[in-house]
Parts: C-alpha cells; sequence; structure tokens
C-alpha cells in the first residue's frame, strides 16, 4: 500500500468517525505520524490529555474517558476525531493478513498465547492442525480469545496480546 492508498483509507475512514459522532463540518485534521496497534492507545491518551481531556487506561489496554462530565461529551469527541486524524493507525495494518502472516499467527497463538492464558489459569479448545487454521484464518476458524471467561478476560487480555508485536506479524 502506498502512501497515496493510505492517505485515502484515512480519509475514508476519518469521513466514518465524523459521521458516528455527528461532525457535520469536521476540521481539516493533519497527520502527525502513522502508529502501530500497539502505539494507539498511549498516542490517543497523550493527545487527548494535551486537550484537555486526561483519559485514563482500561484494563484490557484500551483508553476510558469515564472521569470526563457529561457536558464535555461534544468537545470530548470532537478531540477524539483530532487525535485520531492526527495518530492515524497505519491502514497496513487492517488489511488481510497473506499465507505467512496466517502462519506466523498460528505459531504465535498456539505457542506463546495458549502457554500464556495456561499460566492465568485459563484452558482453551485444542488448536486445528496448521493445515486447518490455514484454510479457516478469516474468520471461521480457532479464535481461542472468544473462549475466556467473562471474568478473567480483562485480565488475560493484558497480559497475553492475542496477536504478535506488528513488527513480527506485518514487518518493520
Amino acid at each position: 500500500m502506498n502512501e497515496t492508498e493510505k492517505m485515502r483509507k484515512r480519509a475514508s475512514n476519518m469521513a466514518l468517525e465524523a459521521e458516528a459522532i455527528g461532525l457535520e463540518d469536521p476540521p481539516k485534521v493533519d497527520l502527525v505520524r502513522w502508529i502501530t496497534p500497539e502505539e494507539w492507545a498511549s498516542a490517543l491518551r497523550e493527545c487527548l490529555t494535551n486537550a484537555g481531556f486526561p483519559v485514563g487506561y482500561t484494563t484490557d489496554g484500551g483508553i476510558s474517558s469515564a472521569n470526563i462530565p457529561g457536558e464535555q461529551t461534544p468537545a470530548l469527541e470532537l478531540a477524539m476525531y483530532v487525535c485520531m486524524g492526527e495518530y492515524a493507525i497505519d491502514p497496513r495494518y487492517s488489511e488481510e493478513l497473506n499465507t505467512e502472516q496466517r502462519g506466523i499467527l498460528y505459531d504465535y497463538q498456539t505457542t506463546y498465547y495458549v502457554s500464556c492464558l495456561k499460566k492465568l489459569g485459563i484452558e482453551v479448545s485444542k488448536p486445528p492442525s496448521r493445515e486447518v487454521f490455514m484454510a479457516t484464518a478469516d474468520g471461521d476458524g480457532w479464535m481461542p480469545q472468544l473462549e475466556l471467561p467473562r471474568d478473567k478476560g480483562p485480565e488475560a487480555n493484558t497480559a497475553c496480546p492475542v496477536l504478535p508485536p506488528s513488527n513480527v506479524l506485518y514487518g518493520s
């Protein structure tokens, strides 16, 4: 994906976000930099804090605006729109995984992820063979993260990332 395609995807995502929060005349937002999925919460939190909205982290690694008064919701939504535009997740991270990447995902989930869950006392179903996983990895396959008990989900999401680091899965 070249830079022009990435910027087109960013513009489309921003238009959807503006529509979702009811921004009829959204401001022009310059890209500060592309970020990885792992950077999303910290980049957004820092940007929102600098905009006057001191948000916190959730137990699953997201951000929480629970401490922001309700009457500030429209201003917070605008700040989030701006921050998400300034620090946009590189669109290459939302593309469908290729065969090599699905193999990396299988190896990661069947070794690191399942072992990490076991250390937390969480058992998941036995993974399929690599061949079956590769044939069904586009959404209908084995997804152990969907088997997490509700009461242990936040702890597991924090301790055991579902995906390998972006630089491993997507390259540098």
